[in-house]
C-alpha cells in the first residue's frame, strides 16, 4: 500500500502570519525524498490553504504524482488543464467548513459531471472522486468515467472500538465492490499513524493519504529541542550555474528518439538534446536487469561513463518501457520488446510481439493493462566555480509515468509502434495507433514521465 502526503496545512501555518515560511513545496520535496508516493493539495475557492503560486511551484517540483483536490467549478477546471497534475480529485467545498466534510455529492451533480470532466480527461489527467463508501456513489463514479475513487474515511477516524470496526468493514466492502467494477481505490481523511494500520490488510485499497497528523510529531519535536541550532544551507542549489546542459538520449531506438526529441526540445534555452549518433556513440546496451528501473539506470550509467568529461554539464537520459497486463500478472513487462519467441533466436518484430500477446490473451475476461515508462537520469551539473561554492552537482534519479487502458482483440490503427495498435487508452477511448504524434505526446506514459523529468531538471538547475 502506498502513502501520499497532503501539504495543505503547511500552507495554513504560513498563511497565518502572511509570510513565506513554512514552504509547502519544500515540504513536498521532503515527503517525496522520504518515500511518499504522491503529493496532495487542495486549491480552494478562497485560497485558505495553498495558493496559485504554490500550485505552480508544486507542479514544477513534484516528480512522483501531483493530486489536485478541487471543487467542480469552471475556474478550477481551467486551472487543472493549465497545470496538468497527474490526478484531480473532485471534493465538496463549503466556505464555512474548516476542512472537507463528507463525500462529493455525485448524484446531485451527475448530469453536469460528464461535460465538466471531458476537457480534463481529454488532457490526459486522471479523474478521482472523493465519495462516501456507498454502492450508489460507486456505481455513479464508474458510470461517469472516473479512473479511481477515494473513499471518505472521516467517520472511521472519529469512531473507536466496535463502531470503528463496523465502519472499517463498510469501507472494505465498498473497496471490494469498486474494484470489481474496474475502478482503482484509494482512501483518506482523518487518518493518522495509529488508525491507518488496518488499511494495510485491505488489498483493494492501493493508496491512503495523510495530512495534518504528519505535522504533529515534528511540531512537538521543535518544542522538545528549543536550543537546537537551525541552519539550512542552499549552497548546493543556488551555486549551480545557469550554463547549458546537454541531454543525451541513451537509446539507439529511432522510434524512441523521434518520440522523445519533441518532448524535450524547446523546454528551456539552457537544454540541448543529442541522440547517441549525434554524440558520436555507437553502442547496443544489453538490457540484463529484471526491472524497468534497473534497465533504465543501467543504460543511463553506461552512456554517462562513456561521455563524462566531454560536456561541462551533461545528463544521460534513458528510459525503459513495459506493457503490464493484469491477467498475465504484469507480463510482458520488462520483457515487452522481446516477448514473442522467435525460432532462430533473433529479435521479434513489433508484429511478432502483438500477435503473441493477442494469442496469450485468448479467453481472458480481464483485458486491463497499463503502459509504464521509467526514466533514469545520470549526470552532473557544473557549478559557478567560486571558492565557497560547490563545483558540481551529481544527478542520479528515476522517474515514472503510466497510462491505464485495455487490450483490444485486434489491431486498430497504423501510427505509433510496438503495442500501440492494441492498447486502448482509457482517457481517450482509442488506441495509441489511432492518435497523431502530437496527441500521443500529450498523454502517453512516456510523455508523463518526461514531463516529470523536465520538472525535476528545472528544480535542480
Amino acid at each position: 500500500m502506498r502513502l501520499s502526503v497532503n501539504i495543505d496545512h503547511i500552507a495554513t501555518l504560513r498563511n497565518a502570519r502572511n509570510e513565506h515560511e513554512p514552504d509547502p513545496t519544500a515540504a513536498a520535496l521532503l515527503a517525496e525524498k522520504s518515500g511518499a508516493a504522491g503529493i496532495v493539495c487542495h486549491l480552494r475557492e478562497d485560497r485558505r490553504h495553498i495558493r496559485d503560486h504554490d500550485l505552480a511551484a508544486l507542479r514544477k517540483a513534484v516528480t512522483t504524482k501531483l493530486d489536485l483536490e478541487m471543487a467542480m467549478t469552471d475556474e478550477m477546471g481551467a486551472i487543472a488543464v493549465a497545470t496538468m497534475p497527474e490526478l484531480i480529485t473532485l471534493v465538496p467545498e463549503k466556505r464555512e467548513e474548516l476542512t472537507t466534510e463528507g463525500g462529493f455529492a455525485i448524484e446531485r451533480h451527475f448530469n453536469r459531471l460528464v461535460d465538466f470532466l471531458e476537457p480534463i480527461k481529454g488532457a490526459g489527467i486522471e479523474i478521482s472522486l472523493f465519495i462516501e463508501a456507498e454502492q450508489r456513489a460507486i456505481d455513479l463514479a464508474e458510470k461517469v468515467g472516473a479512473d479511481l475513487v477515494e473513499l471518505h474515511t472521516g467517520a472511521y477516524a472519529l469512531k473507536s472500538g466496535e463502531e470503528q470496526a463496523t465502519e472499517l468493514k463498510r469501507i472494505r466492502q465498498a473497496a471490494t465492490y469498486a474494484k470489481s467494477l474496474g475502478l482503482r481505490v484509494v482512501a483518506g481523511h482523518g487518518l493518522n499513524y495509529q488508525n491507518i494500520h488496518p488499511f494495510r490488510d485491505i488489498e483493494e485499497i492501493e493508496e491512503v493519504s495523510i495530512g495534518t497528523p504528519s505535522l504533529h510529531g515534528p511540531l512537538l519535536l521543535v518544542f522538545q529541542q528549543p536550543s537546537r541550532k537551525c541552519s539550512t544551507s542552499s549552497a548546493d542549489m543556488t551555486s549551480l550555474s545557469k550554463a547549458p546542459v546537454t541531454i543525451i538520449l541513451a537509446t539507439a531506438n529511432p522510434d524512441k528518439v523521434r518520440e522523445l526529441r519533441p518532448l524535450l526540445e524547446g523546454i528551456d534555452p539552457r537544454f540541448s538534446v543529442l541522440s547517441l549518433a549525434e554524440a558520436g556513440v555507437q553502442i547496443d546496451i544489453e538490457e540484463t536487469e529484471t526491472t524497468l528501473e534497473g534497465n533504465a539506470m543501467l543504460k543511463a550509467k553506461t552512456i554517462f561513463s562513456l561521455l563524462n568529461g566531454r560536456f561541462p554539464s551533461m545528463i544521460a537520459f534513458a528510459d525503459d518501457t513495459g506493457l503490464e497486463v493484469r491477467a498475465l500478472e504484469g507480463a510482458p513487462g520488462v520483457y515487452s520488446a522481446r516477448y514473442a519467441p522467435v525460432a532462430d533466436g533473433g529479435e521479434p518484430t513489433y508484429k511478432d510481439n502483438v500477435t503473441h500477446l493477442l494469442h496469450e490473451m485468448e479467453g481472458k475476461r480481464d483485458r486491463s493493462a497499463r503502459f509504464r515508462t521509467v526514466i533514469a537520469l545520470k549526470g552532473i551539473i557544473a557549478g559557478k566555480g567560486g571558492p565557497d561554492e560547490v563545483a558540481q552537482k551529481t544527478i542520479e534519479q528515476t522517474i515514472e509515468g503510466a497510462v491505464e487502458g485495455t487490450l483490444t482483440t485486434e489491431t486498430d490503427g497504423s501510427s505509433g509502434f510496438g503495442y500501440d495498435p492494441i492498447f486502448m487508452v482509457a482517457a481517450a477511448g482509442k488506441t495509441f495507433a489511432r492518435m497523431s504524434g502530437d496527441e500521443k505526446n500529450r498523454i502517453s506514459h512516456r510523455a508523463l514521465a518526461t514531463k516529470k523529468a523536465i520538472a525535476f531538471l528545472h528544480s535542480i538547475h
